[in-house]
């Protein structure tokens, strides 16, 4: 049994291909260590998000999980060093002094008084946070990706393929990536409107295929 669909793969990379399109060597205006380092978080989600497809296609569904839970801890440390860092704590990051996790990051930015942050794309990540913790951690939530109870151990797809959806929400962190990438370095509002609607409108394409396959 197959961990996703052939056509779900399609959707997913054909998303993959859309990220990279639009953050690919593009010229940054007013250069600065925030916005490369920024830069960096967002694009090493949309990276390992490229590895939880090859994961996908081999049916490695723990694999997928994990990688599920360091795209969305990349892409808020993007958003924190983008719109939270202050100038002193960017410089200790770039010199490994200064390093924050995900429940952290999270705290920091919702902390933050910053008018210019869209705190709607950071809504109800605690609990997505909870969820991914208790399944990507090598604990028995993650343990019962695989067969457990039977005389056979091996990878559990006929019981509780999680598989798609973890795929779809790599997507849209990737997504989101894309949009603050647009927002935030390139500093195109307009721009990063217009690739949310297209990303979400991708991530439904994708959504179908999933349901399609149930």
């Amino acid at each position: 049994m197959k961990a996703i669909s052939e056509a779900s793969l399609e959707r997913s990379a054909h998303i993959l291909e859309w990220a990279v399109k639009n953050i690919h060597q593009v010229s940054i205006p007013n250069p600065n260590l925030r916005k490369r380092l920024a830069g960096s978080s967002f694009t090493l989600a949309i990276d390992l998000f490229n590895c939880t497809l090859i994961l996908g296609k081999e049916s490695a569904q723990s694999g997928v999980c994990v990688l599920a839970r360091s795209i969305l801890e990349c892409y808020v440390r993007g958003f924190w060093l983008a719109y939270v860092a202050d100038d002193s704590t960017i410089e200790r990051f770039s010199k490994n002094q200064s390093t924050k996790t995900l429940k952290p990051l999270i705290g920091a930015i919702k902390k933050s008084k910053s008018n210019s942050i869209p705190k709607n794309s950071l809504a109800d990540l605690e609990n997505k946070v909870h969820t991914l913790d208790s399944i990507t951690h090598g604990g028995l939530a993650h343990m019962k990706l695989r067969n457990i109870s039977d005389d056979k151990i091996g990878t559990n797809l006929s019981k509780q393929n999680m598989t798609p959806l973890f795929i779809l929400f790599g997507a849209s962190v990737v997504v989101n990536c894309v949009e603050q990438f647009t927002r935030s370095l390139l500093e195109d509002e307009f721009r990063s409107i217009e690739q949310l609607d297209e990303g979400t409108d991708f991530l439904s394409q994708l959504l179908t295929t999933i349901k399609d396959n149930e």
